[in-house]
């Protein structure tokens, strides 16, 4: 006998403890993808919220509406929905809520591997449902004042500070804290 080279039983066993670390690596992976889905889905909705309020601060005409200067731009944000809107609160309407028959609808977004909204809290910390699952962020130019209205376009004193919570499939949270003052934050 040579006694170089594998026998098949030792090839089996090696290709069989491959496969158990990989399938382990893939199991885990998924939790991982997860995570950066919901952290890239937060981080793009900051992002967005800063675009609107300097669009407002900007006070100039924007392209997707017909270069119309709008009195506000804003994000709507439903209970449970895996896409936002920015838009702009036009003269016409003002009325501090998107209309989408008022042509107010600047661009739609979705977030990463169906992150949803999960659930608003107000400023002492309570679960707050807003008319229609529906929380308008509305920046008013041209200081960018930020109001927050439901979707009636109604605003509440409790809505002072607003906590919006994103939730994955697997049940992974994350949350932006959103001020009266502006100031916009990631947890």
């Amino acid at each position: 006998k040579n006694g170089a080279g594998y026998t098949a039983v030792e090839i089996i066993v090696v290709v069989s403890i491959m496969m158990i670390i990989f399938a382990i690596v893939l199991l885990g992976f998924g939790g991982l993808n997860d995570s950066v889905a919901l952290n890239r889905s937060a981080r793009d909705l900051a992002v967005s919220l800063r675009r609107a309020q300097n669009m407002a601060l900007a006070v100039t005409g924007i392209p997707a509406i017909g270069n119309v200067v709008p009195p506000a731009v804003g994000i709507e944000l439903t209970k449970g929905a895996s896409t936002y809107l920015l838009f702009a609160d036009r003269a016409g309407s003002r009325d501090n809520k998107y209309g989408s028959s008022d042509g107010e609808l600047i661009q739609s977004f979705r977030f990463d591997r169906n992150v949803v909204v999960y659930q608003f809290f107000d400023v002492a910390g309570d679960p707050t449902n807003p008319a229609g699952g529906i929380l308008n962020i509305i920046f008013s130019a041209p200081e960018a004042d930020l109001r927050i209205t439901d979707g009636n376009g109604n605003a509440d004193p409790d809505w002072a500070k607003v906590d919006i919570v994103f939730r994955s499939p697997s049940g992974k949270e994350k949350t932006i804290t959103i001020r009266e003052s502006g100031q916009i934050s990631v947890k």
